[in-house]
């Protein structure tokens, strides 16, 4: 098929029903929605207690309508999260897109989401130190910055654009690798101790973290995420309903103000690292973290080794 000049929007999903409806059906309000082709990676249950969801988007999913296109890859067995995910970007490749949108199925959009990533991924195609563009800000101050957008060392999937050609693929064998390197280790650590931590931590519970390993690619090759200042996505899966974010009482993020606005024009910004300790709430390293590192160095060594 002749493709858009806008890139295809990829949801991997499996059994949220309500998350996802309210996901697509905001991003069906985009601008730009009618000149996007959205992809859906339905995967199939692993277990009875996925069936009921999954069955419910079985029925929804060939009622969606605002899109330029949608197609849907309906798995016939099991595959989990990443391997759905990668198999619909190969895809969208394999059709000749050279990028693309990546959405969690628990997003909310902003009316411009789509108009900010699309004139981002045009904006700093080019530009070797921007690796992706990100429409999701963490629900912090913004102190003393006026520009509508910037750069940063951290990461966030929760509606991201990438392109093809600057791709990074992570691997639980890339993450030991680069913690069994004291120069690599002390350069994040450095930069960003809580990166270091959950590396750690996530190696020693036989786990893989999108974000946090690619926080410490971005942060080894000196390679920025764009964001913008006011969000443009708002996340629901804080509810346990997911397989990485656990169930939270704080519903800052359900709350979290995202932008009205239809269109977004990038300000002029410079392509460098702010500090993210003034826009990461996560960012710094908790007293039970700092307590817990020693007990984390030791079992990645004595397992790792």
């Amino acid at each position: 098929m002749e493709l858009s000049p806008f890139a295809p929007v990829i949801i991997p999903t499996l059994c949220r029903y309500d998350h996802f409806r309210r996901c697509v059906e905001s991003l069906s309000r985009c601008t730009h929605a009618s000149e996007t082709d959205l992809f859906i990676a339905l995967d199939y249950p692993l277990k009875d207690a996925h069936r009921p969801g999954y069955e419910q988007l079985k029925e929804y999913i060939p009622t969606i309508t605002g899109f330029r296109s949608v197609t849907v890859h309906s798995r016939e067995h099991n595959i989990g999260c990443r391997q759905n995910i990668a198999d619909m970007r190969d895809y969208c490749f394999s059709l000749g897109y050279d990028r693309y949108i990546l959405s969690e199925d628990d997003n909310e959009f902003a009316p411009n989401f789509l108009d900010y990533i699309n004139k981002g991924l045009n904006l700093f195609e080019d530009n070797p130190s921007v690796y992706a563009v990100s429409g999701y800000t963490p629900p912090v101050e913004m102190k003393d910055y006026t520009k509508n957008a910037y750069a940063t060392y951290n990461y966030s999937a929760w509606g991201v654009g990438l392109w093809k050609s600057k791709l990074f693929i992570h691997t639980r064998q890339w993450a030991i690798s680069i913690l069994h390197s004291p120069r690599k280790s002390w350069k994040i650590f450095r930069t960003e101790p809580r990166v270091l931590y959950t590396l750690l931590r996530m190696i020693n519970k036989r786990m893989l973290y999108g974000d946090t390993c690619t926080v410490a690619y971005s942060i080894l090759n000196g390679l920025y995420s764009v964001a913008p200042t006011v969000s443009k996505v708002r996340n629901w899966g804080n509810d346990g309903s997911g397989i990485n974010c656990v169930k939270i009482s704080d519903t800052k993020y359900e709350d979290q103000m995202i932008d009205t606005a239809q269109v977004f024009d990038f300000d002029d910004i410079t392509v460098e690292n702010i500090n993210m300790k003034s826009l990461n709430h996560h960012a710094s390293l908790m007293w039970q973290q700092w307590v817990k590192f020693p007990y984390q160095i030791l079992r990645f060594w004595l397992f790792n080794a």
